[in-house]
């Protein structure tokens, strides 16, 4: 529609719906039959897989990679965030309002219905909390130690050994196998024994 801003290097597949309040940073690329509606900002080098739909309000930041046949938002006015880096499996619905932490991967089929932290690997309907994984290789981190005071945990990748951050305890263990609700509040614990949990390109995207 006329009023929507398309930067350069932008790649725009057939049969896509751009709307008037659409910005598109440098470098975006959108696959065939995606519908944008309201206000949709897409950060540098954002990849949309075909068939989803986006509703604003609704700020994506750089190199978000969303799969296939997503939705998000919605048109009710409640304003919704995806961070830096992270990955949204196909068929996955996000709803308005939510935030999404940086780095986080969400796996398909996913129905997103509270804010998800940084790192964090959620799956399900509604969605859970299984760990928070490493941005390289979706490995699970481990507690290489705690401050003093006990207020903040030290993680690190299991796997390639991704260098040591930092993370209030408040916001690491109790959440962790717990429904995501609005708000941040931890919702219904989920029984995580047998769980795997592998993260496959492939099979999410």
């Amino acid at each position: 529609e006329p009023g929507a801003q398309i930067s350069a290097g932008c790649n725009l597949a057939a049969g896509s719906q751009i709307g008037s309040q659409v910005t598109l940073a440098p470098n975006v690329v959108i696959g065939r039959d995606v519908r944008l509606y309201g206000e949709v900002h897409l950060g540098q080098n954002v990849i949309i897989g075909q068939n989803c739909s986006l509703f604003g309000p609704l700020q994506i930041d750089e190199a978000v990679v969303i799969a296939p046949h997503v939705q998000i938002g919605s048109s009710l006015g409640a304003r919704t965030r995806i961070r830096l880096a992270s990955r949204i499996g196909c068929r996955s619905v996000i709803m308005g309002g939510v935030s999404i932490g940086q780095n986080s991967f969400i796996r398909s089929n996913s129905h997103v219905i509270g804010d998800v932290p940084d790192y964090a690997l959620v799956s399900g309907d509604p969605a859970f909390l299984e760990d928070y994984v490493c941005s390289r290789c979706a490995s699970r981190f481990s507690v290489v130690r705690s401050s003093p005071n006990h207020l903040m945990v030290y993680l690190q990748c299991r796997n390639c050994g991704l260098p040591v951050f930092t993370m209030s305890s408040a916001n690491f263990l109790p959440r962790i196998a717990h429904v995501l609700l609005p708000g941040q509040t931890p919702g219904q614990v989920v029984n995580l024994t047998g769980h795997s949990y592998t993260w496959v390109d492939v099979y999410e995207m």
